[in-house]
């Protein structure tokens, strides 16, 4: 599977930031395809490659691009990488969150990216309710 958008997309269209050269843009976008891919029960790829209806081919593409900000967020935020889930500064205080709370947290946050540009769809329709 190939993304679903480029740096240009990401930048002109979507008006995202650069991303660190730390992180590989490509990657990320791979990585944010194949996140909408799957909250999209694989549709969206179906929609990228038929290429016949292009409001729906930018609304995966701008999910994708938002994708791309939270993982690319995650991935660079300290954050992220201590996993502080909060701080005290009087008598100084730290706790830690677990790596399974911090991956709970990374997975709603894409979900909540996705959700914004394609609940409306039908894309993300699971047959219930």
């Amino acid at each position: 599977m190939d993304a679903f958008v480029n740096h240009e997309f990401y930048v002109n269209t979507y008006g995202g930031v650069d991303i660190p050269p730390s992180l590989s843009f490509d990657t990320l976008a791979l990585k944010a395809s194949f996140d909408v891919n799957y909250h999209t029960l694989e549709r969206a790829q179906k929609v990228i490659e038929a290429d016949t209806n292009q409001d729906l081919v930018n609304k995966v593409k701008m999910a994708t691009c938002a994708v791309i900000e939270i993982l690319g967020s995650n991935e660079n935020s300290q954050l992220a990488a201590m996993g502080i889930s909060s701080e005290k500064i009087g008598d100084h205080s730290v706790s830690y969150a677990g790596a399974g709370v911090m991956a709970k947290y990374a997975k709603e946050q894409v979900y909540l990216a996705v959700d914004k540009y394609l609940a409306l769809t039908g894309l993300m329709f699971t047959g219930v309710g």
